[in-house]
């Protein structure tokens, strides 16, 4: 049971911070009062920028960086239980899984650690931590629910990959849109920071439905010892 609780807990974790570090941020008057979502008035990045609201930004995401490694690790773990591949070595496919989401989890890490900074170098570990940590972490999502979809036999499982495998793709079709529009408009930044907000929602919406899956399938974990000239 406790296991099951490491995807809400990815899923969570930033829901509240984030959104707290806004409240924060608004009422210390450095961000838009507004609904980021509908106005893009404001990035995600810009609600952790400042003390008060950078303490709860980052005592919210460098904590949920290594829940984010822990999931992957199981969900790999989940998978393999999946195909019946517990006892084999790695396949070529769970390894990259497993890689690409640690991948996500060290940029985030790395986007927190340098948020608030302004020096050249600092800037640009900022913007690379941020955008392979979306990008990473969704890829991961992605190919992750493609493998599970091969063992949901039942409606309810096929409903909720159907569920993660929208939750995935849509990001990199409104990253799409997103770079159309740097590109043709003079002034994209409130279009962007609405679909930053979309984006990041959908990433943590999978790992809600991620928690139903594992539910779904029974996914546990059980711990053994074996005998020997200690006992």
């Amino acid at each position: 049971m406790i296991l099951r609780l490491i995807p809400l807990i990815t899923a969570y974790l930033p829901i509240i911070g984030i959104h707290l570090s806004y409240l924060v941020a608004m009422n210390a008057g450095h961000v838009q009062e507004c609904i980021p979502y509908l106005d893009g008035c404001v990035t995600i990045s810009a609600t952790g920028r400042y003390p008060p609201s950078s303490h709860f930004f980052k005592a919210t995401l460098l904590p949920q960086s290594v829940f984010l490694a822990v999931y992957w690790g199981f969900a790999v773990a989940w998978l393999r239980a999946l195909n019946g591949n517990s006892a084999k070595p790695l396949t070529l496919m769970e390894c990259a899984i497993g890689s690409i989401g640690f991948g996500g989890a060290f940029f985030l890490i790395l986007y927190v650690t340098f948020l608030g900074t302004y020096d050249d170098f600092y800037t640009v570990m900022r913007l690379f931590g941020v955008y392979f940590y979306f990008l990473l972490t969704v890829l991961a999502q992605l190919l992750l629910v493609l493998q599970v979809r091969k063992y949901a036999r039942d409606s309810l499982f096929k409903r909720y990959t159907n569920i993660q495998l929208l939750l995935c793709t849509a990001p990199f079709v409104l990253g799409a849109i997103n770079l159309t529009l740097k590109a043709t408009l003079d002034d994209s930044a409130a279009i962007e920071a609405r679909i930053e907000w979309a984006v990041s929602m959908m990433m943590q919406l999978y790992f809600i439905a991620a928690y139903y899956t594992w539910k779904h399938t029974g996914f546990g974990a059980k711990y053994t010892v074996e005998r020997g000239s200690w006992s």
